[in-house]
């Protein structure tokens, strides 16, 4: 039966309190009759915002931060979770929700269940050719239809090798200028035979510091648009699971790489930690220095432990030095951190800011 918890939460701010009570219903587990293969259901053949059972054990293959992939031995389907999924790459288990589609193309569960039996150490992905994902050659979209959701649809969990590259003529913004391209292709100069790399994808900063190389990459099916292009085929924009260089980096690259990728927090309105990065994606070793031995607030910075700790008053910057080392070679860039309690500043002062700073506005 339905269970009916009731919460109480209790704020509390100097002297003063104040409550608020929830009342939390934990749903039974629904009845579900019968079951689907995840390629009936990549075909349309339940009814949308029906309740949806997979008829056999999936595994989770791939993680988006909104969702994440499941597996069924022969195709695969995105469950959409809003926000970070609890579920890792590896586990297995019996999978039920809601049935939708997003974007008229993409079928996928939301408000799913996913009741773990245990876990798969790997999944080898089907492997298959970037020109096979190509959608651009299709007479209509009803042919485009058919080739991602009917019967003989490719897998949307699958392993390509292809060549990256950053293409600001086939993209209809910033985001979505990151394909891969199919081997036989030229990546500088082709329109077809490539597929795109979601933007939001915690490996896609590592891939965008690898254009021009060519990679073996495990991707799942993100969705299939047409709106992020500068022509209007629709094309498969990607999740990245893994991937692997196809050519040797030289020591120069990997630096080089190493230094693109590297990220750290760089704003601190109370006491942290940098969480300083010591060793690349690519194997090269990340030192750190000061840019300006002289600045007496290099003090709030212990580049040892990477704790930071604000000024007595005010806002203050520091400016760090990370070095990426890899035998004889060297790459070094410059990162501001910003420490201390953000300035309070008209709108029209806030304005004339530079894009991506912290304001406070009254």
């Amino acid at each position: 039966a339905d269970v009916t918890v009731k919460l109480t939460a209790k704020v509390t701010y100097k002297e003063i309190t104040k409550d608020k009570e929830f009342t939390i219903v934990v749903l039974k587990k629904p009845v579900i009759t019968g079951g689907y293969t995840i390629a009936q259901l990549r075909s349309g053949s339940a009814d949308l915002n029906s309740a949806v059972t997979i008829s056999s054990e999936v595994t989770v293959v791939g993680l988006a931060y909104n969702g994440y992939t499941v597996f069924d031995g022969t195709t695969a389907l995105f469950v959409f979770t809003s926000t970070a999924p609890s579920v890792k790459v590896g586990d297995k288990g019996v999978l039920y929700g809601t049935f939708i589609v997003n974007f008229e193309t993409n079928y996928q569960l939301k408000d799913a269940t996913f009741e773990k039996t245990g876990e798969v150490e790997n999944v080898t992905a089907p492997e298959v050719e970037i020109k096979d994902l190509w959608l651009g050659a299709l007479e209509n979209e009803e042919a485009v239809l058919a080739r991602h959701s009917g019967e003989n649809s490719v897998p949307n969990f699958v392993t390509v090798e292809g060549k990256v590259a950053l293409r600001k003529d086939l993209a209809s913004s910033g985001n979505y200028q990151l394909v891969v391209f199919d081997k036989d292709e030229d990546a500088a100069t082709s329109t077809e035979n490539f597929v795109r790399l979601y933007y939001r994808d915690p490996l896609f900063s590592e891939l965008y510091a690898l254009q021009g190389k060519e990679v073996k990459i495990t991707l799942t099916v993100s969705s299939i648009r047409k709106d992020r292009n500068a022509s209007p085929e629709y094309v498969y924009e990607m999740n990245i699971t893994k991937y692997q260089l196809l050519q040797e980096l030289t020591d120069e690259e990997k630096v080089n790489v190493d230094i693109e990728v590297l990220e750290l927090n760089t704003t601190f309105i109370k006491d942290g930690n940098l969480n300083l990065v010591t060793k690349g994606v690519q194997g090269s070793t990340i030192g750190y220095t000061f840019k300006n031995e002289t600045d007496v607030n290099k003090a709030l910075i212990n580049l040892e432990t990477g704790e930071v700790v604000l000024p007595t008053e005010g806002q203050v910057k520091v400016v760090i030095v990370a070095t990426a080392t890899m035998n004889d070679a060297t790459k070094s860039k410059d990162i501001t951190i910003t420490i201390g309690e953000v300035p309070l500043v008209t709108i029209a002062e806030a304005n004339a800011k530079d894009k991506g700073e912290m304001v406070r506005v009254k």
